[in-house]
């Protein structure tokens, strides 16, 4: 079946304003690129007078989306991705992507793919690659990770959480590692990973670096913000 893209960015922004929610954008980083994740970037936060924020204005939207955080990419190690790429070549890719958008737009914030979950060959080499290559440029990095209880044990399933934590704890200690690296470097987070399952409850928790409130989602949907945004959706 061919996608008929009736449902777009427009429709898509136009759902979220009526949800009360916040958009979280990806750009393509796989088979496009820096110019076309500014194009994109352009048509949603530029009010008008270049080329793309005039066409969103033809196709009827005269206000900006306004789209604050951007996805560099997704799921960028996996090797069912079109346009995969080993750790240093998205890194480089991730760092020159989010200096162009963030030179267009200063008030957004971008997201380093982490690894797309645990049992990746690659994890934690990925990170580590990742991170030295973009740290100073991006905001946040992302951690993916499916639970489900496809054993139909409730309480193995409820400790998912535990494995989660360690999960975030020794991301963490990875991004520590690269700052140590790089002394000059300041900042890091983590955004996300999604599940099978949801839970929609929103905590609030003091980051254990420098007391900034982050944001906990319990739908395994995680986000580590370099001073730390935890979002497990």
């Amino acid at each position: 079946m061919i996608e008929t893209n009736e449902f777009g960015l427009n429709e898509f922004a136009d759902w979220s304003k009526k949800a009360g929610s916040d958009i979280m954008m990806a750009v393509n980083l796989g088979t496009r690129g820096p110019e076309d994740a500014k194009n994109v970037l352009e048509y949603c936060n530029f009010k008008g007078g270049t080329y793309y924020s005039d066409l969103r204005k033809s196709h009827g939207y005269k206000d900006p989306h306004n789209i604050k955080l951007w996805c560099l990419g997704n799921e960028m190690d996996g090797p069912w991705q079109m346009g995969h790429k080993t750790a240093s070549e998205y890194g480089r890719i991730a760092a020159e992507t989010s200096r162009l958008m963030k030179f267009m737009d200063p008030t957004i914030e971008t997201v380093a793919c982490g690894s797309s979950n645990l049992t990746m060959p690659t994890f934690g080499s990925w990170e580590y690659t990742v991170l030295d290559e973009c740290y100073d440029e991006v905001d946040y990095l992302s951690l993916h990770q499916y639970y489900g209880n496809y054993a139909n044990d409730t309480v193995d399933f409820l400790a998912s959480s535990k494995g989660m934590d360690d999960f975030i704890s020794g991301v963490v200690a990875i991004c520590d590692a690269v700052k140590a690296k790089n002394t000059a470097k300041s900042r890091l987070t983590f955004p996300s990973m999604s599940g099978t399952y949801g839970i929609t409850a929103m905590n609030r928790i003091r980051n254990w670096k420098n007391g900034y409130v982050h944001r906990i989602s319990l739908r395994m949907f995680t986000t580590l913000r370099m001073h730390f945004l935890w979002e497990a959706c």
